[in-house]
């Protein structure tokens, strides 16, 4: 018995200088008077081991049970953190990429402008024309090769409208925004009012 005290206010001397197992510690051994004093005394466990080896057992549960709490909450918050941060560097990303496409758009011309509006105002629709003229925006584009079956309708580019039906048989390009791009494009306007610095 007196060795197992003498360890036990050594082990006490050494968490004095651990602050992560001190306070989980005495409320471990608060605890664990509480307990013992709740217990009656002629319990065949307690008769069995002991009243100090019981005293102890009850203190490592509450211990373990308050170390696991602490740690618990602490990785919770460290969590908490770690997510407000990742989501200020995203923020932060983003503003740098709607910064960079806005200078882009910025030095196009209007009709490439225009017709970057066109398709975010209408679902980035597929337009019909004969050539692809739009060569400074041809990275955001994608386009296909079709032989005309009659029915499809040209777009004329310069008033953004649709005008007439394309001669059977002719060869014309279907042309609208990459997907990614008109959803950066459409999210940008959404949240800026613009897609470029100027109105």
């Amino acid at each position: 018995m007196s060795n197992t005290f003498k360890h036990f206010m050594e082990a006490l001397k050494l968490l004095k200088e651990d602050d992560k197992n001190l306070i989980p510690t005495l409320i471990g051994i608060a605890g664990a008077i509480i307990v013992c004093s709740m217990t009656y005394e002629n319990l065949k466990f307690i008769l069995k081991i002991g009243k100090f080896p019981y005293f102890i057992l009850v203190l490592i549960i509450i211990f373990l049970f308050v170390r696991g709490m602490t740690d618990l909450f602490k990785n919770i918050k460290e969590k908490i953190t770690e997510n407000k941060i990742n989501k200020k560097n995203k923020i932060n990303q983003k503003k740098e990429i709607y910064e960079e496409l806005m200078n882009f758009i910025d030095k196009l011309d209007p009709h490439e402008k225009n017709l970057i509006h066109y398709f975010i105002e209408n679902n980035n629709e597929e337009i019909n024309v004969y050539s692809n003229p739009f060569y400074k925006i041809n990275n955001l584009l994608v386009s296909t090769h079709e032989i005309s079956n009659g029915t499809e309708t040209f777009f004329n580019i310069d008033d953004l409208k649709k005008d007439g039906k394309i001669n059977k048989g002719s060869i014309y390009l279907k042309i609208k925004l990459k997907p990614e791009a008109y959803i950066l494009l459409k999210n940008m306007k959404q949240e800026n009012g613009s897609i470029s610095h100027f109105k």
